[in-house]
């Protein structure tokens, strides 16, 4: 009975995965089909007076999912250098130093600029402890950001560091661009890195670490393969660093 019990759970997880990927694709679809104006039934979804956009309804459905599947605690660094600038939509799109977080354990990643981190994870804690995304956010984030359904290659890409895209093997994501600086956060099966490198956290000893001189502070040198740790509101997110 325990191992049938095993089984089913196992069998309930993946098949959550599986849908987890499935809105993905279907969402990506969708954002696809408005950009070149399309509908996606002869049958429209609402009747409404004046100018609407679909966006806001979007945006919730994503961060949605986001709110749910995200491990905040399960994340890495990571950097696509020289193949930072890539054309999404007709869009001129910047990536650079990321940071990569995984959704539950499925291969989707939510990846998002390494300074937009602490903003983004702040959204995501907030909502999950409200039980929803406020509607005003919402709204700011629907003016600030363009959602748009895109493809980028799949894990099994070779780009810089195996991370960023470079080989033709197109895996469906969503892009939000923000429509000033050109950044983007990416939900996608890439970039293709490993969450389980990883060593032991160091223990902070906070009197052996405040006795050092300034300059020697300043000088601590970091390489790839370190785990870092970076606190937010009392929080502590912990990861790998993929490049420096």
């Amino acid at each position: 009975m325990e191992s049938r019990i095993k089984y089913k759970q196992l069998e309930a997880k993946l098949l959550k995965d599986k849908v987890q990927e499935a809105r993905l694709k279907a969402q990506q679809l969708r954002l696809q089909l408005q950009a070149i104006g399309a509908q996606e039934t002869v049958v429209p979804r609402k009747i409404q007076a004046g100018s609407g956009s679909e966006e806001p309804s979007e945006f919730r459905e994503l961060l949605e999912m986001l709110v749910g599947a995200v491990d905040l605690q399960r994340q890495v660094l990571f950097e696509c250098g020289s193949e930072g600038e890539v054309q999404v939509g007709g869009r001129r799109v910047m990536l650079h130093r990321m940071v990569t977080w995984q959704m539950g354990d499925s291969p989707l990643k939510l990846s998002v600029p390494m300074e937009l981190q602490a903003e983004i994870a702040g959204l995501l804690t907030d909502a999950r402890k409200r039980g929803r995304m406020e509607e005003a956010v919402l709204q700011r984030l629907a003016s600030t950001w363009e959602i748009m359904g895109a493809e980028v290659v799949s894990a099994s890409g070779s780009g810089a560091g195996g991370a960023c895209p470079s080989a033709p093997l197109p895996e469906p994501a969503i892009f939000l661009v923000h429509r000033s600086t050109s950044q983007a956060v990416v939900v996608a099966k890439w970039p293709a890195v490993d969450f389980t490198q990883s060593e032991a956290p160091k223990i902070f000893d906070p009197e052996s670490h405040f006795s050092r001189r300034l300059n020697e502070s300043a000088t601590t040198n970091i390489s790839t393969g370190d785990r870092v740790e970076v606190e937010y509101e009392g929080h502590w997110f912990t990861g790998t660093l993929q490049s420096v």
